[in-house]
Parts: C-alpha cells; sequence; structure tokens
C-alpha cells in the first residue's frame, strides 16, 4: 500500500545503490533527452549538459539554440521531464510532482542591447503550461512556472535564474 520506492533511506546499502542505479539512469537519459547546448560567441566552445543531481534534488536542463519558438521549448522540456519521470519509476523511485516547478528564460532588449528577462506573465501569454503523468495516476499533473526573479533553495543554497543574489544574502 505504502512503497518505499527503492531500497530505503538510511539503509546500508542505499548509496552503493543510488550510485549503480542513477548513473544508469543519467547515461540512458542522456542518450534520449534534448538537453542543453551552451557556446561562446565564437563557437569554438561547446557545453552539453543534460541534468545536475544529487540523490533526490535533480535540475534538468533543455535549450534550443537555433529556434526562437519558446512553447517549442516548452514542450521539449516537458518531453524531457516526462522522460525523467519514466526512468525513475522504472528504477522504483518517483517524482514528487508537487515540489516540481520550471523556469523559461527568454530575454527582450533594450536599444542599448541589455538584454533583460522576459516576465512571467509574457511567457505564459505564448507558451502552454507543462504537465506530467505519473506511472501509477490516471490523470496528469500541472507543473507550476517560476519567474526568473523567483529564488529557489537547491541543496541549502538560494539560486534566482536572473542571477539576483539578493535572497542567498
Amino acid at each position: 500500500d505504502t512503497p518505499i520506492h527503492g531500497v530505503g533511506q538510511g539503509g546500508t546499502a542505499s548509496p552503493a545503490f543510488w550510485l549503480l542505479v542513477s548513473s544508469i539512469m543519467f547515461d540512458c537519459y542522456q542518450r534520449s533527452a534534448t538537453g542543453m547546448t551552451l557556446q561562446d560567441p565564437t563557437r569554438s566552445i561547446n557545453i552539453r549538459q543534460w541534468l545536475e543531481a544529487l540523490v533526490d534534488d535533480t535540475s534538468l536542463f533543455t535549450n534550443l539554440p537555433e529556434e526562437t519558438d519558446l512553447d517549442k521549448l516548452v514542450r521539449t522540456l516537458e518531453t524531457d521531464a516526462q522522460e525523467w519521470e519514466r526512468f525513475l519509476s522504472a528504477s522504483g523511485g518517483c517524482l514528487e510532482l508537487s515540489k516540481c516547478f520550471y523556469y523559461v528564460l527568454s530575454w527582450t532588449f533594450t536599444n542599448q542591447g541589455t538584454a533583460i528577462p522576459m516576465t512571467l506573465a509574457e511567457i505564459e501569454a505564448i507558451t502552454t503550461p507543462i504537465t506530467l503523468q505519473e506511472y501509477d495516476k490516471s490523470s496528469p499533473t500541472s507543473i507550476s512556472m517560476k519567474p526568473p526573479q523567483e529564488a529557489h533553495k537547491t541543496l541549502g543554497v538560494w539560486k534566482a535564474m536572473d542571477g539576483n543574489v539578493t535572497k542567498q544574502v
């Protein structure tokens, strides 16, 4: 009636089991997900990243460098997040969807060339919200989008996507 989702927190086998299972999941996810590519302006340095994970704190990354359609970006992120949910389910784990959220970062530029992150309202006006389907549920769950200016706590650090460190300080 109440699955423990894995070998159980605090079990002596938990760290080794998590390392074994998660490294396989990360490899599989990397092969199936879009991930994120970052390049310097000369395109001589390329960085690929799919996720950051430490035990049950996982951040997924998705970008479409040559794409300007934000809703397409959101749909791609939704597909990637659903894929991660499937890997967790297959491993005996699960996402706590009530704790899941996402950011969409897009910029507008002033006449002087200053980049300004779009507001949540601007992004919501042109995108459809993300929903995820848990393996054992009959209906999808809506995932909340946070504004880039709102910080979130991850592993003890407050991070805001717009780079503002006021909350951490």
